[in-house]
């Protein structure tokens, strides 16, 4: 079809023209309006059915579904009334639209026809959104890959995974949509024991485990204290740079712990620190199942000595860096040991009740590299500061049950000064 633009020009009248006028400034009044009624409408929506299946969903959950509902909405509606307005716009040029509408149809059927995927990834989008499969912010598990949605249309859905790798899924290849953000979350380990093993005996070890490993603060600040570290000075390591291993932060951090402890380390390169809280969940999934495959922090975790923990986590740019640190408690002091102490002072070595099952009954000032053999063991009674000044680490004796046997715990480190004046 020829258009004879020149006569269409003629045909154009001022009044066609403030027409014109009137339905682009009406289109744009239309979409502005449409989006304010979506918003309305989303909000509506979601209010009504928080009772009903939305109930495990958090206020976050739901600001992310409705920001989600919206977009798609407005992208829409834009769309449908922009399409209006040009077809208007065109009636107004002398143009017959009516063989363009029967065009578009004919055009509409080709394009179904061999579009079949697009349309099935359009399709397979509308009803992600009215089931609430997911919503922009979850973490998901779709079309064999997982990650953080980050972005959403009727055709595909954007995952970004821990290694900060970007992934587009058309939606029609989404076949199971595992969310695992959506309510509650647990971590399953897999423990290998022998074939000739109890297994009831096994499982209740594990139980007893799982409910005497507890948080401790002050294991945590630890943990805290190696993850800094190791960003600040570009190492990942049990030993930092000065020599320091988690034995010395414990005693130096945690004034009021007696006993031993562990630690395991994990660095993760490619996440973007900014959105961790997205992932902390399959995070802390990967991260132990990392370390339940190693044979030495296996057995760590599994440790039944050691009764305590802490967790902590230090990032920066795309650089994440987990502390793990055990702690074998055999005591908790009352008080904290202060760093710095004059030579004739007195230590507050008082137990803190129901921290131990025997309490130290002695102890020992150990110098840097002096054997357990060659202290000179004090009665917890004669809590003065003997010794020279100079730095000491606190040993403390405890009963074995056997007569004349101890098993020794170190406890805080400490710097003895000169008496002032």
């Amino acid at each position: 079809m020829d258009i004879d633009w020149a006569a269409i020009g003629d045909s154009v009248a001022w009044g066609d023209v403030l027409a014109i006028a009137i339905i682009i400034v009406a289109a744009l009044v239309g979409i502005w309006l449409a989006r304010r009624a979506i918003g309305l409408a989303v909000q509506s929506l979601i209010a009504q059915r928080i009772d009903e299946d939305e109930s495990l969903m958090t206020g976050a959950d739901l600001q992310r579904r409705m920001q989600t509902l919206q977009t798609l909405a407005s992208r829409l509606a834009t769309v449908v009334i922009a399409l209006i307005a040009l077809l208007m716009i065109l009636s107004k040029f002398q143009v017959d639209i009516g063989p363009a509408i029967a065009g578009f149809g004919v055009l509409g059927i080709a394009i179904g026809f061999g579009a079949q995927t697009l349309v099935r990834d359009w399709l397979s989008g509308i009803f992600i959104v009215l089931e609430n499969q997911y919503s922009v912010g979850d973490v998901v598990s779709i079309a064999g890959v997982d990650g953080v949605v980050e972005g959403f249309s009727l055709r595909r859905t954007v995952l970004r995974n821990l290694d900060g790798t970007v992934h587009n899924v058309p939606n029609g290849q989404i076949v199971v949509a595992s969310n695992m953000t959506r309510g509650w979350a647990r971590v399953n380990l897999d423990v290998s024991v022998a074939y000739d093993t109890d297994i009831d005996r096994a499982s209740a070890v594990i139980d007893r485990i799982g409910q005497e490993l507890q948080a401790d603060p002050g294991l945590a600040r630890v943990a805290r204290a190696h993850a800094l570290d190791m960003l600040e000075r570009g190492y990942i390591g049990h030993v930092g740079p000065d020599g320091r291993d988690v034995g010395e932060r414990v005693g130096i951090l945690y004034r009021r712990f007696i006993g031993g402890a562990g630690e395991n380390l994990a660095e993760q390169e490619g996440i973007d620190v900014a959105r961790l809280a997205d992932q902390t969940g399959p995070l802390a999934a990967k991260l132990m199942d990392g370390w339940m495959s190693s044979p030495g922090h296996r057995r760590n975790i599994l440790e039944p000595d050691y009764t305590h923990m802490g967790l902590a986590a230090a990032g920066r740019g795309d650089r994440l860096l987990v502390v793990q640190v055990f702690g074998r408690r055999a005591a908790l002091l009352a008080k904290p040991i202060p760093l710095e102490v004059e030579k004739g002072a007195r230590l507050p070595l008082e137990v803190e009740p129901g921290s131990t099952a025997q309490a130290p009954q002695k102890f020992a000032f150990a110098p840097p590299g002096t054997a357990t053999d060659e202290l000179v063991t004090l009665d917890l009674s004669s809590n003065e500061v003997v010794v020279e000044p100079g730095q000491y680490r606190l040993e403390f004796f405890l009963p074995t049950g056997r007569e004349g046997y101890f098993s020794v715990a170190d406890g805080p480190l400490l710097v003895v000064r000169k008496p002032a004046g």
